[in-house]
């Protein structure tokens, strides 16, 4: 009797879950960039996660030391950067270049414990010394976080070039 309750059980709660999923667990991200999941597997379900307002406002300070990153041509922002080095301008062998502007939008993020993790969608466009474009990407970027402290840090990237943002 007991296994067929707890049968009962499981059958129900596969179901539920089933229905959750078709019914309403996919955002409008999930859809846009569908085509790139391959590269991002095992994360790409993540995108469809709700961000909370506590969460998002974490990320937004991650995302502005990586705005600063970005954009700062001669010196890097104070702070345990993580894996954000890889942006700075000061890495790339241009020596016409004048100027580095970014954009960036969060996706959603997640704060979880001592992990966490951000999807981020961001353009950059170089610029030269004369104001020429040299270049932009679009990029789709998921970010792992790590706590250390107080501190959140982006300890991997993946990220893929994308059509349009």
């Amino acid at each position: 009797m007991k296994k067929r309750i707890a049968l009962g059980v499981l059958i129900l709660l596969i179901a539920v879950v089933c229905c959750v999923r078709f019914v309403g667990g996919r955002s409008e991200y999930y859809d846009k960039y569908e085509k790139y999941k391959y590269g991002f597997i095992p994360y790409y379900s993540t995108i469809s996660n709700q961000c909370s307002a506590a969460d998002r406002n974490r990320a937004q300070k991650i995302i502005e030391t990586a705005g600063e990153v970005f954009t700062g041509l001669d010196s890097l922002p104070e702070g345990e950067l993580g894996e954000l080095t890889q942006y700075s301008s000061r890495n790339l062998a241009e020596e016409n270049l004048g100027r580095v502007e970014a954009d960036f939008h969060l996706i959603t993020a997640d704060f979880t414990l001592n992990h966490g993790y951000m999807w981020v969608e961001y353009s950059s466009e170089f610029f030269s010394k004369k104001g020429e474009s040299l270049r932009k990407n679009n990029m789709l970027a998921y970010w792992k976080l790590k706590k250390s402290g107080d501190n959140w840090t982006v300890v991997k990237i993946k990220e893929t070039k994308v059509d349009t943002l």
